[in-house]
């Protein structure tokens, strides 16, 4: 027998493991230093644009805040000139009183008064129709007082508990006359008085 000689050597399986153990640890890192790369370039176009953006909002920061400084200013302006107006037009509204208290007769009495810019309203208590005439027609003629008219005359009487419950008509008690005039105040005569006070 023949002894058999093999000269051409033996490949050993364990290089191969190796081998494709390396193939695929070179793959690895080549695939994860694409994604840090790509992350990178990624991360730093984006912090770019950010950074424009960001400097976009400051410039328009920085030109409201001279916008609002500047509209405070003059809010500042507005608001004193405003102020100075309005401490210039003080109108003292008892010479007003005073003047609609004088015209009333003598059982007749002013018991509400309301001041606005435009007009101005008030409740008066008459005895009579011809005392609620009277009273417009010497406001009319008042300096401080401009077209006086009547808006409600409403009538009524002060009863006793006992009177409103059984509802009995008492010829003792005189009713009055509860009226609501509207006048619009002479501002100029008004301001041209309280100066010379």
């Amino acid at each position: 027998m023949l002894p058999e000689i093999n000269l051409v050597p033996e490949k050993r399986k364990e290089k191969k493991g190796v081998y494709y153990g390396f193939l695929i640890g070179i793959g690895f890192l080549v695939v994860v230093s694409s994604v840090f790369i790509f992350i990178y370039f990624h991360s730093t176009k984006e912090l770019e644009r950010l950074s424009t953006q960001y400097d976009q909002y400051n410039d328009q920061y920085e030109v409201l805040e001279k916008q609002l400084t500047s509209d405070k200013q003059k809010d500042t302006t507005d608001k004193q000139a405003t102020l100075d107006y309005l401490q210039s037009y003080n109108v003292h509204t008892s010479t007003l009183i005073e003047e609609l208290v004088t015209l009333l007769s003598e059982r007749s009495y002013l018991s509400e008064y309301k001041y606005s810019l435009a007009d101005v309203t008030i409740q008066v208590q008459f005895e009579t129709l011809s005392e609620i005439s009277k009273y417009v027609r010497r406001l009319n003629k008042s300096k401080y007082v401009q077209d006086a008219k009547i808006n409600e005359i409403e009538a009524f009487s002060i009863l006793d508990t006992e009177e409103q419950e059984l509802k009995k008509v008492n010829y003792d008690v005189i009713p009055r006359y509860d009226v609501e005039l509207t006048f619009q105040p002479n501002k100029e005569r008004l301001l041209g008085d309280t100066d010379h006070e």
